[in-house]
This record gives C-alpha cells, sequence and structure tokens, in this order.
C-alpha cells in the first residue's frame, strides 16, 4: 500500500533533484532497520508518516535523542519487566558495584544505598525507559495543526521526551510550563566558543611582561652595564623560569614543582656565568636542596591522587 505526496524538504532543501509536486509516496522500505514494523515512510526523506507519528506519540512512545532541530527518533517503551531487568544488570556490574561500595564506606544505610543506585543509573541511562529505536521522523512533515497538536502534548506532559531530544516546530504556544522549559519556536542559536581567560600578573599576560623584560635587559646593556650576549641570554631564562613558575602557583597546576625545579636550575646557570665558581659537586648539592625545598613546599598540597580513599577512579 502506497499514497502519493510531496515531500516538504524535496522542496525546500538545496540538492540535485526535481522540485515538483506529486514526486513522492508514503511507502514501505525507507527510514531506519524496523521502521516498517510500525508504519509507512516518506520515499524521499525516509520519515515516518505525521499521522503515525502522533499517534504513536500519544500511546506513549518516546521522542528520543537527536543533534538536528528538525529531526526526532522514537524509541518504543519499555515494559516493567525489561525496565527492571536492565537495571539490575547495571548494579551488578562494574559501575553499579563501585557506586554501591562508596556509598557502603560512607556508612549509608541501605534505603540510603539504594536511593544512591538509583540516581546513578538515572544520571547514566537516561534513555532507561527505551526498549528499542525504530523511527525516524522529520518535523517538516508536520501540518500547522499538527504543529500545533504536537507542542500541546509536550507543554501538558503528555510526551514522553528522551535525554536530550530536540522538539523544534518552529510555531509558538501558549500553554508554555516553567519546567521543563516549552517547546522552543526556533532552535537555540549555538553559543560561540569563548577562549578562557588567560593568567595575567600585574594586569598584563605573561608573554607580554618577557617581551618587555628582554628589552629592558638589552637597553641596559647598551647604555648602563656591558652585558655580554651570553649573560643576557641566561637572565631571561631566568626570567622565564620565574614568570612559568608564577602561572603555574597561580594556577594550581600539577607541574608547579617542575616549573620550581627549572627556575633553580636557571638561577644556577645565571650565577655561574656571573663568575660563580662551583664545582660538580657543589652544583648537585645546591640543586638537590633546592628539590627538597619544592617537594616540602608545592607538591603536596598541588598534586592529586589518581583513585580516592573508596578505589573510585578520579576522571583524567
Amino acid at each position: 500500500m502506497s499514497e502519493s505526496q510531496t515531500c516538504p524538504r524535496r522542496m525546500a532543501e538545496p540538492g540535485p533533484w526535481e522540485r515538483q509536486e506529486g514526486l513522492d509516496r508514503w511507502e514501505t522500505g525507507h527510514g531506519t532497520v524496523d521502521q516498517d514494523r510500525v508504519g509507512l515512510s516518506c520515499s524521499f526523506c525516509g520519515s515516518l508518516n505525521p499521522d503515525r507519528f502522533l499517534e504513536l506519540v500519544r500511546e506513549g512512545w518516546i521522542v528520543g535523542p537527536t543533534d538536528k532541530s528538525y529531526k526526532a527518533y522514537l524509541d518504543r517503551p519499555a515494559t516493567d519487566e525489561q525496565k527492571q531487568e536492565e537495571k539490575e544488570r547495571w548494579i551488578a556490574g562494574t559501575t553499579g558495584q563501585a557506586v554501591k561500595r562508596a556509598a557502603e564506606a560512607e556508612g549509608k544505610t541501605s534505603e540510603q544505598v539504594a536511593e544512591e543506585l538509583d540516581q546513578a543509573y538515572r544520571s547514566e541511562n537516561p534513555m532507561a525507559g527505551s526498549a528499542g529505536q525504530v523511527a525516524k521522523f522529520y518535523y517538516q512533515h508536520l501540518s500547522a495543526e499538527q504543529q500545533t497538536e504536537f507542542i500541546t502534548l509536550y507543554n501538558e506532559r503528555r510526551m514522553k521526551v528522551g535525554y536530550q531530544a530536540t522538539s523544534t516546530c518552529r510555531r509558538s504556544s501558549h500553554l508554555a510550563r516553567p519546567d521543563p522549559p516549552p517547546v522552543p519556536t526556533t532552535p537555540h542559536p549555538r553559543r560561540p566558543a569563548v577562549a578562557a581567560s588567560p593568567v595575567k600578573i600585574f594586569g598584563r599576560e605573561p608573554s607580554v611582561i618577557l617581551g618587555a623584560f628582554a628589552i629592558v635587559v638589552q637597553f641596559v646593556s647598551a647604555f648602563v652595564i656591558n652585558v655580554s650576549q651570553d649573560t643576557q641570554t641566561a637572565i631571561n631564562a631566568v626570567a622565564a623560569a620565574l614568570v612559568g613558575f608564577i602561572v603555574a602557583y597561580m594556577v594550581h597546576d600539577e607541574g608547579t614543582f617542575a616549573a620550581f625545579v627549572g627556575l633553580g636550575q636557571a638561577a644556577l646557570a645565571l650565577a655561574m656565568n656571573l663568575g660563580l665558581h662551583w664545582s660538580g659537586d657543589k652544583q648537585t648539592a645546591f640543586m638537590a636542596l633546592f628539590t627538597i625545598l619544592g617537594q616540602f613546599w608545592l607538591v603536596r598540597d598541588r598534586v592529586t591522587a589518581p583513585v580516592t580513599r573508596e578505589g573510585l577512579r578520579l576522571a583524567a
């Protein structure tokens, strides 16, 4: 059985196809693998028939996740037995057992442990009520009346919406509710990516300070004190190491200790260049002392163990 129709995507979207009405049909053989089991589909874009789509939504099928504002997936709702089996399987798995051990280690009661498991399960399985994805649907196929009905079903909480489901019908509705937010009339604009604000020292970026310092060193060498090129290089190296250490210390970075040791090495190199005559043993002893001071001062409070006391590995 098939029925003639005109796919709105054929007429509105750019592509190497004819733009004439009546070229498309509602028939089987399109869409997702199991889509033929629930209804006819568009021969052009593979969307489920809009009448069948709304019928299944009314019956409690789940409007599932999609990253496109004009598309939705339909998931068959799982039975109570299927939901319970899936939850028990998750609890018996690695993550469920880790959550259980952590809750028990904190001295929580059995009821509190069960609540912890339930919350963790729902958080990790936002589509837990689904028995599997069955069909896809493109919102362009909804008529004006169907758009209004779809928005009403959502705003009256008579629609099951999966995690991150996009529900955009491009039509306004006065039936908005505060939580969750009503169906948007237009897709949400993407927020531009904003780079993190760089660390600043005295209101300036570290690179600016280093550049200014290098110029000052050159000026002093040219007009005040005659400083050799090697000494200028050593001075700039100390300045770079100092600024690197300050930045690492300010942001509580785990590389603070390495930056501190690098600062000591650069300072020692500058001192030797300026006339300090230390044997290799003395230099080694100095760096050993410098390293111990760094470990005592910096390492303990700036390195985070990768595993908690309960044995849960932290995210990198």
